[in-house]
């Protein structure tokens, strides 16, 4: 988000931080698993696919396991009918496993950003309410990181949205050369990204910060219209004193705007100081 834009209360999520469910709502205390939000997901993918597509398969299941229990009352059944019976169980088999594999496939794309190939906010909640629960059992703190792509919307006015796809492309590559293949690293949406990551003697904040700040200067050495610039938040995760992701989304957050209003701020005082000498 540009710095000309209206002050950012510190107290307002951003509009990609608030959950689905109705304000002042606890996320956490919500009865969830990755299994019940597969079944949900799952369940809006068959809905909004053309009934011809799922509604083939399960006639032609639903036919094969009526065939298959009218075989299977018969009393004198011969070699020949129980090799047929045979078949038929593998063509079940088979079109239950095309089902599975189109959902897998399906539920993929739909917690997947389509421009970066990072998860999405869906991607990002499911996945981030999973490592907390795991974090709470294991005792592992993780850390959260919400990250803005700094004039996104002057690169759009004055080189085309080309360039801020570009944008946004470069700071996919930055997060994915910072983080490990086992963090969550996700596009929330517009400038917004997140990261939930496992804290440990490697990867402390400190740490991650100096990974995040060489890959965007070997990012910008390659060139680019627009030199990539983030501001980035933190908030931590305690497993003994645990809140909910959007408390830490919301944390991380605030921590973003303090540090791009300090940056403005150092700036600003540079610019009076060269001017005034």
């Amino acid at each position: 988000m540009d710095q000309g834009q209206a002050s950012h209360n510190s107290t307002q999520h951003s509009k990609f931080l608030h959950p689905e469910e109705p304000s002042g709502r606890d996320t956490e205390s919500v009865t969830w698993s990755v299994a019940s939000s597969n079944r949900l997901l799952d369940a809006q993918i068959r809905e909004g696919l053309a009934h011809n597509l799922f509604g083939g398969l399960d006639r032609n299941l639903d036919e094969l396991l009526r065939e298959i229990e009218v075989s299977a009352i018969d009393r004198e059944i011969d070699m020949e009918r129980l090799r047929g019976i045979r078949t038929l169980l593998v063509k079940a088999a088979h079109s239950v496993a095309v089902q599975a594999e189109i959902l897998s496939e399906l539920r993929l794309l739909a917690l997947t950003d389509d421009l970066t190939g990072l998860y999405n906010r869906r991607g990002f909640l499911i996945l981030g309410m999973q490592q907390l629960k795991i974090s709470r059992r294991n005792g592992l703190p993780l850390l959260l990181f919400f990250a803005d792509v700094d004039h996104l919307k002057l690169a759009n006015d004055v080189h085309g949205h080309d360039e801020g796809d570009a944008l946004l492309l470069r700071c996919a590559a930055v997060l994915n050369s910072t983080f490990r293949e086992s963090d969550v690293v996700a596009r929330l949406g517009g400038d917004e990204f997140a990261v939930l990551a496992q804290e440990g003697a490697d990867s402390t904040c400190e740490i991650i910060r100096r990974r995040l700040n060489l890959s965007l200067r070997e990012v910008n050495a390659r060139g680019g219209l627009t030199p990539l610039s983030l501001s980035v938040g933190v908030s931590r995760f305690d497993p003994q004193l645990p809140v909910s992701l959007m408390e830490l989304l919301t944390a991380a957050d605030r921590d973003m705007y303090q540090q791009k209003r300090a940056r403005h701020s150092a700036r600003a005082s540079t610019e009076l100081s060269s001017s005034a000498d």
